[in-house]
């Protein structure tokens, strides 16, 4: 039978950065926590956003990095796929980039993971890291940001002129009136995509 040890737990290790610093990584993914609606006010999806870093543990620079991450592109990819259901199946090409993107995303989440998961195992070894190497890495940070950021402006510009489209013929457009429908909801795409210009601002700073 293993002896059991009278040592009290070791408490985490106390975050080695600025605290403005969560701020500003929760301030740049909380809009992956905002499903578009228009329903989900941004203190929730911050608050949210805030939770999931946090349940990572994050204790340097670079854990709070690839924690952010994960968090922004794990709900990336279950945003991809909520758009894709609201397609017909007859956008089969549309429909296969939002399924092809999810699992990007989530392969990128993985591999944040795994980084993640690999620095902390250092830490508790005792490995020290250079101070580089240790800091929040912006650049980096930044292409998974951009990424994600273009494949979910893409899936909810789509879902959403499916959904124009599905409305229209839901209220008994005449068959001959089905190109117009058509037309009307390629425009609002295009206006989406303007729109979203906004969401994707505030994902940028």
């Amino acid at each position: 039978m293993p002896k059991l040890s009278n040592a009290a737990p070791r408490a985490p290790m106390a975050a080695a950065y600025q605290p403005h610093l969560l701020d500003r990584a929760v301030a740049r993914i909380a809009p992956f926590f905002n499903d578009g609606s228009g329903q989900v006010a941004d203190d929730v999806c911050r608050s949210a956003a805030r939770d999931m870093i946090t349940c990572l543990a994050p204790a340097t620079g670079k854990e709070l990095q690839l924690a952010a991450q994960i968090a922004a592109l794990e709900m990336a990819a279950l945003d991809c796929l909520r758009c894709s259901v609201q397609l017909p199946k007859d956008q089969i090409e549309a429909l296969l980039r939002m399924q092809e993107d999810a699992i990007r995303l989530h392969n990128m989440a993985n591999k944040a993971r795994h980084a993640l998961d690999l620095r902390q195992k250092e830490r508790r070894e005792g490995q020290r890291a250079e101070p580089q190497a240790a800091a929040f890495d912006e650049a980096e940070f930044n292409v998974a940001m951009n990424k994600a950021r273009n494949m979910v402006t893409f899936a909810r510009a789509r879902g959403e002129a499916s959904r124009v489209v599905q409305d229209m013929e839901k209220a008994g457009t005449p068959a001959n009136g089905r190109g117009s429908s058509r037309r009307k909801a390629i425009k609002a795409w295009a206006e989406d995509l303007q729109n979203l210009t906004a969401w994707d601002g505030q994902t940028q700073h």
